[in-house]
């Protein structure tokens, strides 16, 4: 069952109280500070502070363990202890809010970026707009479409880390046993070279992903909103948008592709390599192709040279109408949160360790060593990315789709409180469309609606 949000909200105000925004009181942390909220100043001896992370592999967790021993070593007033959440993202953000009523709270965590709602709602994390105000923290460093995802009721609520996009994966041998020279760049195309590789021997054809992720993704790209008010920057989420004529000729055409038998469907469940099934299918050489997170490179990296058969290529996602999508990809992935307390010290350990995290060299060896983008200008700029996209240019292309485009509402992602139950609305819809290919998509999508409108309600009256 989800965890529920409880606890005040200002009657007329959307969003968070204005002792939350501004971090004072009430578990602020910065309450009788002498130094600005988050000031180094604040850390007066040696302070111990907890990180949640939900690194999901192997590769992940071995690099983030690499970096909070490197900041350990070198701050030696600030002790981080890393604690890995195994169940994930969805876990991590239960936990948190379990948390905050018994008092077992980490101090700094990070867990998927579109959950900031909910995390304002809780009054549980100090916005880091405080700690940018009060130590000049730049963020014009940062992609503005990640900036306007964190921003709530115009306060910058986590701070960017992990950012990724979906890319379409392809295989350049399957591509060129079935006569494909190029890789897709609309739906049409990739649903035309889907049945070129089936004939061409690859008997699955794609392996389609059943992410409720693509609807919004492809949603933003068209410039449409997810949920209604501008995707929930100028009021609360009262429902869903995206019950329109363009998100059903999308699941329509995504039926169509596995009624054809040029798709097969896999779930968009599993942690670590489970939830990779679809790639699997590719390095088995029963699919030529496959969308899937540009997160996934790094574990790809890690296990492709055991599979001869397989060329990597990595392509934009490919758009939905050419001559309409100019917005780019919106950024997934995480964020970095401070947890609210009266302990000024333990706020500030959490900021010098968040912007340790963000720095240039230490953002982009994580995004080495992941296959995450480098979401500020100074990781791009550095030798180390600049290597990377020399040697493997296809490590670029979520940066890429990111950056293309303007930062819009829709463009920059949905804000949303019970985030998980609206999308677990989509992806129970989509998997029905997909694994009963007799239902009917307007129904699939209305019952998605209809859904996901149920969960909205009763969050919101929850508060």
């Amino acid at each position: 069952m989800r965890t529920k949000i409880t606890g005040s909200v200002i009657a007329g105000i959307f969003f968070v109280s204005s002792a939350s925004i501004l971090g004072l009181g009430a578990g602020g942390g910065v309450a009788g500070a002498s130094n600005p909220p988050c000031s180094p100043k604040n850390i007066r001896s040696k302070t111990t502070i907890t990180f949640w992370e939900s690194a999901s592999s192997g590769t992940n967790e071995k690099e983030l363990l690499a970096l909070v021993k490197a900041f350990n070593a070198s701050h030696p007033n600030v002790v981080v202890r890393d604690v890995n959440q195994p169940g994930g993202n969805e876990q991590t953000y239960d936990d948190f809010l379990t948390s905050l009523g018994n008092h077992t709270s980490p101090q700094v965590f990070f867990t998927d970026m579109y959950t900031n709602q909910g995390l304002a709602d809780s009054r549980g994390v100090l916005p880091v707009a405080t700690c940018v105000k009060g130590t000049g923290y730049k963020t014009s460093i940062f992609a503005k479409k990640a900036i306007l995802q964190q921003t709530i009721g115009g306060k910058l609520i986590g701070l960017p880390y992990s950012a990724s996009a979906p890319v379409l994966y392809y295989n350049k041998q399957a591509f060129a046993k079935a006569k494909i020279k190029t890789a897709p760049t609309t739906f049409a195309q990739m649903a035309s070279d889907a049945a070129a590789l089936k004939k061409a021997g690859y008997k699955d054809g794609m392996a389609l992903k059943n992410d409720p992720w693509w609807l919004q993704i492809w949603s933003g790209m068209a410039n449409l909103d997810f949920v209604n008010y501008n995707n929930g920057r100028t009021h609360r989420t009262t429902a869903v948008a995206f019950n329109n004529s363009t998100s059903r000729t999308l699941l329509t055409d995504l039926q169509n592709m596995v009624k054809n038998r040029t798709a097969k469907a896999f779930p968009a469940t599993g942690t670590g390599l489970s939830a990779y099934d679809n790639l699997l299918d590719m390095a088995t050489l029963k699919a030529g192709m496959s969308i899937d997170t540009s997160a996934a490179l790094g574990e790809i990296a890690a296990y492709l040279p055991l599979y001869k058969g397989v060329t990597l290529g990595v392509a934009p996602l490919p758009k939905l109408v050419a001559a309409a999508d100019k917005y780019g990809v919106q950024p997934g992935g995480n964020a970095l949160y401070i947890t609210s307390t009266d302990n000024a010290a333990q706020t500030a350990a959490a900021w010098e360790f968040v912007q340790y995290l963000d720095g240039a060299n230490n953002l982009a060896a994580w995004d080495n060593a992941t296959g995450y983008v480098p979401i500020t200008t100074t990781a791009a700029s550095t030798a180390t990315i600049k290597n990377l996209w020399s040697k493997k240019p296809y490590y670029k292309t979520a940066y890429t789709e990111i950056l293309t485009g303007t930062a819009t509402n829709a463009s920059s992602g949905p804000a949303v409180g019970d985030y998980y139950g609206v999308t677990s609305a989509v992806g129970n819809a989509l998997a029905t469309l997909l694994n009963n290919t007799g239902s009917k998509p307007t129904t699939q999508l209305n019952n998605a609606a209809s859904s996901a409108n149920k969960v909205i309600k009763e969050y919101n009256s929850s508060l």
